[in-house]
């Protein structure tokens, strides 16, 4: 028997090389191929069975170009370092497609590939898709357990399952991960101010009584070689006392750093606070800055380490007791988008569930990526369904805050101006009123006040309103914007976008009156719409007004003070779905005046 499989693979090997000829090969219909290379520690792989199961579903035969593997990683390492817990390891796919050898006529598996599906056992993280914020050096003062300084959320789609979101910077929130377990709560936890600051003290003091007792061995070994050397020595070895005064300095500042510890310690520990959650701005293993301990507004951030208690350490080691799912896509190489679009609409993700004890999201049905993906949660429902218009106001808004309910780079205030609250937009950035993905077809109106210092400079920035087709997260509920703030950087800072949008710049100073440019790109950053409006009395002291934009049609109105002073033909494209309104200011300077003030925000749909 086997000398028949032996020959029956010879006989196929041969026939694929001596037809291929490269400048004529199809290389995307070259037979796919399945590659099961059982792998993993224990009883890992006979755990993997049910994925197994559920990939050969849902593509019997590999599909033609895809050259598809499946093994474990990493199978010999426990979930929590130097601490009893289960094993974690990584199911993997390896995505390739083929590739044809010119000048051989060979055709093999491509050497590297940027196209995976990671299934990592007790564990939210792998070595591909690593949790941000992880702390260099410095660690928990018990059992030396990792710390990290990131935001972990978990949100839920609109079936169920759960997505973990990580930011560790204040213009980045991303999507992390798929979530299974039965299990409570997670297996990382969030420190308490008493377990952070008995960490930093326990470290840095062990760091600085090490510099400290080097450098005191160093200078009393250099004075002792300094003093017993002749005066002929002396003078002929005069870097000695230069080398004994910086060392004296490292000395001095060492001691000075380990006193600044311990004083910060001692009253931090009197504290009536110590066991709520720590916020931190940074926690710095180089250097002794308590005060980045303290929460710093859109810059604190909770420390996590492990949880000990999330695991039942009386179940097998290899069993998965929670399950994280992370996907790179490469959908620029067709046999890889086509098995992505398999697996994203035919995958059923209560497989996993299943593997960790989590009860099914649709027994009898299958709960798939693409629902995951393009269901809007109740919530978001009803608000696309049943609110028509929505209205953002600032008379009960906290002065000196980012106001509730607003979205974007939360580094702008509410500040008094001619004695009404108004959102103070004086920085480089953009911001909107949470919106739910609602159209923004023929019909709707955008209303608001806008008011300006009298004295804004002539390079003053450019008061902006930006209609945009922007994706929307219905797991996360919110835009995607919000996972990398600085990619629209094009609404306040620049021309680039690669987005969808009509852009209306107000400036209320120009050549003896104020101007309403109105730009409209498409995605491929064409510029489809370029025109100006001369506003004579949107301009310097007359600095209060109310506008009001307009879609009718494919054209955009713009009404300042109920006069209309535009009518702008061709300015939404009719193929693309707008969806979101922001506001910013482009280009500002650095000038206390450069400020424009924004209230009474109304949008009807």
């Amino acid at each position: 028997m086997k000398k028949l499989v032996l020959i029956i693979y010879v006989f196929q090997y041969l026939s694929l090389h001596a037809q291929t000829n490269c400048s004529t090969l199809d290389i995307y219909k070259v037979k796919g191929q399945w590659v099961w290379n059982k792998g993993g520690y224990g009883n890992q792989w006979t755990q993997g069975e049910p994925l197994r199961k559920e990939l050969q579903r849902i593509m019997p035969q590999a599909i033609d170009g895809l050259y598809a593997t499946n093994s474990i990683a990493f199978g010999n390492q426990s979930a929590f370092y130097n601490i009893k817990s289960p094993a974690t390891y990584e199911h993997y796919l390896m995505l390739k497609k083929y590739e044809c050898l010119r000048g051989y006529n060979k055709v093999q598996p491509e050497g590297e590939t940027g196209c995976w599906v990671y299934i990592v056992a007790n564990s939210i993280e792998g070595e591909a898709f690593q949790l941000p914020g992880e702390v260099e050096r410095l660690t928990y003062y018990q059992n030396e357990q990792p710390l990290w300084v990131t935001h972990i959320d978990v949100e839920t789609d609109a079936a169920g399952n759960r997505i973990i979101y990580t930011q560790n910077r204040p213009e980045e929130r991303l999507p992390h991960c798929w979530y299974f377990s039965s299990r409570p709560g997670l297996p990382l936890r969030k420190i308490t101010r008493r377990e952070l600051y008995l960490s930093y003290k326990d470290y840095h003091e062990k760091r600085l009584n090490h510099e400290i007792a080097k450098f005191q061995k160093l200078i009393t070994d250099d004075e002792k070689k300094y003093n017993n050397l002749s005066p002929a020595e002396k003078k002929e070895q005069t870097y000695w006392p230069d080398i004994i005064k910086k060392n004296k300095e490292h000395l001095a500042r060492y001691s000075g750093d380990k006193e600044k510890l311990l004083n910060w310690f001692n009253t931090s520990m009197k504290r009536t606070d110590l066991d709520q959650a720590a916020m931190v701005k940074e926690i710095n293993p180089f250097h002794v800055n308590p005060e980045l301990l303290e929460p710093a507004g859109e810059e604190a951030y909770p420390v996590w380490t492990y949880n000990t208690s999330f695991f039942d350490n009386t179940k097998p080691k290899d069993q998965p007791q929670c399950i994280s799912l992370h996907i790179r896509r490469q959908d620029s190489e067709l046999p890889k988008k086509n098995f992505m679009d398999l697996f994203y609409s035919q995958f059923n993700l209560d497989v996993l569930c299943r593997m960790t004890g989590e009860a099914p999201k649709k027994p009898g049905g299958i709960n798939m990526l693409d629902a995951s993906l393009g269901q809007a949660k109740t919530e978001v429902k009803n608000q696309q369904d049943n609110v028509s218009s929505a209205t953002a106001l600032f008379d009960a808004a906290s002065v000196g805050k980012f106001p509730a309910g607003w979205l974007g780079m939360n580094n702008v205030t509410v500040k008094n101006f001619e004695s009404k609250p108004a959102l103070a937009m004086d920085k480089k950035g953009y911001w909107y009123p949470r919106q739910y993905n609602k159209e923004i077809k023929d019909g709707f109106s955008l209303s608001f006040e806008l008011a300006w210092d009298k004295a804004i400079p002539y390079n003053s920035g450019l008061f902006t309103v930006t209609l945009a087709q922007m994706p929307f997260d219905n797991a996360a509920g919110g835009y995607k914007t919000d996972g990398n703030l600085s990619q629209y950087m094009s609404m306040y800072d620049s021309y680039t976008g690669n987005f969808n949008r009509v852009v209306c710049w107000f400036d209320p100073y120009w050549n003896g009156g104020g101007t309403l440019t109105v730009y409209s790109y498409n995605q491929q950053e064409n510029l489809l719409v370029n025109k100006r409006v001369t506003l004579p009395d949107f301009y310097m002291g007359k600095n209060r007004h109310t506008v009001q934009l307009q879609r009718k049609g494919n054209a955009l109105a713009v009404m300042i003070n109920n006069k209309q002073e535009a009518l702008i033909e061709n300015a939404f494209l009719p193929a693309v779905r707008y969806n979101l309104y922001t506001f910013s200011r482009y280009k500002g300077t650095e000038e206390g005046t450069d400020v424009f003030y924004l209230d009474k925000v109304k949008a009807e749909y």
